[in-house]
């Protein structure tokens, strides 16, 4: 059980006085078992980090590995935020330590992922009654590959877009422009 305890060693010898010595052995419980929390897969520079708090021992977070060394904003709260993150892998240690018991550590890992390449086909001018060419998109880089895609439109020189309701595809086939606002 965790505590002090005190041991006394006498050493008696005929009739003289006994010799006495003590020794104090101070037992300390294990650390809490460090969790990270859930691996997070992000299109932001920041998050927030989730660990456990401890019953016993303090929580430090740190930086194992990533593309560029982050802001931990408070590394020694259970639940703080990292800023600062660039697109790639991260990994974070979680680490809950009661000296001189061994630490515990978790590990969890955040993907930083952003689209790039989000390119779309020149300018046009056609008249009206007249068919531009296809709006073509390009095929973007980052993310998990899975990308869902949304055309919109303004007639207010681009103060308010509003959805294209069937244009969900890389590339948008305008049609026949028959109004002259567009």
């Amino acid at each position: 059980k965790p505590g002090t305890y005190i041991f006394i060693w006498v050493i008696n010898f005929s009739n003289c006085d006994p010799s006495i010595d003590t020794v104090q052995i101070k037992i300390n419980d294990n650390p809490t078992g460090a969790n990270a929390g859930n691996d997070q897969t992000i299109c932001a520079s920041s998050t927030a980090l989730t660990g456990n708090n401890p019953a016993i021992g303090t929580g430090e977070w740190s930086l194992l590995n990533g593309p560029n060394s982050p802001i931990i904003t408070s590394p020694t709260n259970a639940s703080t935020s990292v800023t600062g993150m660039i697109s790639g892998p991260y990994s974070f240690v979680w680490k809950i330590s009661n000296d001189p018991c061994p630490a515990s550590s978790d590990t969890v890992l955040i993907n930083v992922s952003t689209i790039a390449n989000n390119v779309i086909s020149k300018d046009q001018s056609v008249c009206i009654n007249t068919a531009p060419a296809a709006i073509t998109g390009s095929v973007p880089a980052g993310g998990n590959g899975n990308y869902n895609y949304q055309w919109q439109q303004s007639i207010d020189s681009g103060i308010v877009w509003n959805n294209i309701d069937t244009a969900v595809s890389v590339d948008y086939y305008p049609g026949i422009l028959i109004n002259s606002i567009c």
